[in-house]
């Protein structure tokens, strides 16, 4: 119904990482994602760490 906020729920918990919604916004069925959620309750990193080389 116009005029009335619309309540939209994740299908996941998490934090909002990116929110692109603008007031008055009108989108399309096939249009991009508008907010972009991510669990981070467990975070995995790969990464290569130089080794610290100890100085005489």
């Amino acid at each position: 119904m116009l005029g009335q906020p619309l309540l939209v729920r994740s299908p996941i918990h998490g934090e909002i990482l990116s929110n692109t919604i603008v007031l008055g916004q009108y989108n399309k069925e096939d249009a991009p994602a508008l907010l972009r959620i991510a669990e981070l309750s467990k975070v995995w990193v790969s990464a290569y760490i130089k080794e610290k080389t100890s100085v005489p």
